[in-house]
């Protein structure tokens, strides 16, 4: 009797764990405000956008699709592109926004440009509570972030796993709420909690246009700020610039974000486009590497070099450390562009 119940009860988590996944493949994407908009926009215009931006604030406020084209079709290589970052949006959720994408393009998709940060298991603030750290959470996601948490390495090592797991210890608390965080997050959104609401916005918001804040002017997605480094901020954030040399100082991804890298990576070469990466114009001054620099996931563009492009980096153009003023992101923008072409013409780029 105790082995028919134990089967019974097998069988029913089996059941309970396959309806849960078959669920989640047919429901549609959640209303994410400004994402599932944006989304919308490129599936409405796939026959058109050849060139996408993923990325945060830094790639939503700092990265003109107007002045990129302009760029890239006096350097010869005409593209046609679209600003898909969004406030807050790091790259675990990048990525499943990225995966989200990629169905919805044609074979007119030919690059996606993706920024490169850490991945972090902390949350943008503003975006504590919102349903914004929950729908990315997926196996593949909440397994990137556990990893981070548990800080295992290339051998698959982690370190003080029993600590993390039972928070027994002050030193791992903090490691600890954040692996009970994500679980509880990847659990709600497994089961598939509040899939009815998903599906009734889904079916009001379909067809509703994006709003001029999520487009910007140009109706490319781009929405720059407008405010700028106040003048008592200005000894700190250049005591802080110089504090690293970017000719120097070096800094190799960790194991969890350079595997969301490839994964990345591999699905946009998957859809017959090509990946690069790329690193804002921060200031941290650490260049990023990948850890398997022989064979990176993708072409790296980095900007986060006062030395190479003072222009970025002038109190006059900067909002803060992260972010620039429209006239600071209107010369990152052509920078950018002009940095991809060259790399065009020298091949190092297919």
């Amino acid at each position: 009797m105790l082995a028919k119940a134990l089967t019974s009860a097998a069988i029913a988590v089996l059941g309970f764990l396959a309806a849960c996944t078959l669920i989640r493949t047919v429901l549609p994407f959640p209303e994410i405000t400004p994402i599932s908009s944006k989304l919308r926009f490129f599936e409405a215009h796939r026959d058109e956008i050849d060139t996408v931006f993923l990325g945060s604030s830094r790639v939503y406020q700092e990265i003109s699709p107007v002045v990129f084209d302009q760029v890239m079709k006096e350097s010869g290589h005409p593209t046609h592109a679209f600003n898909l970052g969004v406030n807050g949006m790091f790259i675990a959720e990048e990525s499943y926004v990225l995966e989200q994408l990629l169905p919805k393009s044609t074979g007119k998709l030919r690059w996606v440009f993706i920024e490169l940060e850490a991945l972090s298991p902390h949350f943008d603030p503003n975006n504590a509570g919102a349903r914004r750290i929950s729908y990315w959470h997926d196996w593949t996601r909440t397994h990137a972030v556990f990893r981070k948490i548990f800080k295992v390495d290339d051998s698959g090592r982690a370190k003080d796993p029993w600590d993390v797991l039972t928070g027994l210890k002050a030193k791992k608390k903090e490691r600890h709420d954040l692996f009970v965080l994500h679980f509880s997050l990847f659990a709600k959104t497994f089961i598939n909690l509040g899939a009815a609401r998903n599906v009734a916005e889904w079916f009001s918001h379909r067809s509703e246009p994006p709003s001029a804040t999520e487009l910007g002017q140009a109706e490319d997605g781009y929405h720059p700020r407008s405010r700028q480094l106040p003048a008592d901020k200005r000894p700190a954030y250049e005591r802080a610039l110089r504090a690293s040399d970017p000719a120097t100082d070096q800094e190799q991804v960790d194991w969890a974000t350079e595997d969301i890298c490839r994964r990345c990576a591999e699905a946009v070469r998957r859809r017959g486009a090509v990946p690069i990466f790329i690193v804002t114009p921060i200031v941290a001054q650490a260049q990023l590497v990948f850890v398997n620099a022989a064979k990176p996931p993708g072409a790296l563009l980095s900007f986060n070099d006062f030395r190479r492009y003072p222009e970025l980096f002038r109190p006059g153009v900067r909002i803060d450390g992260s972010h620039l003023t429209p006239r600071g992101s209107e010369a990152f923008s052509r920078f950018l562009a002009q940095e991809f072409a060259a790399s065009l013409g020298a091949g190092t780029i297919k």
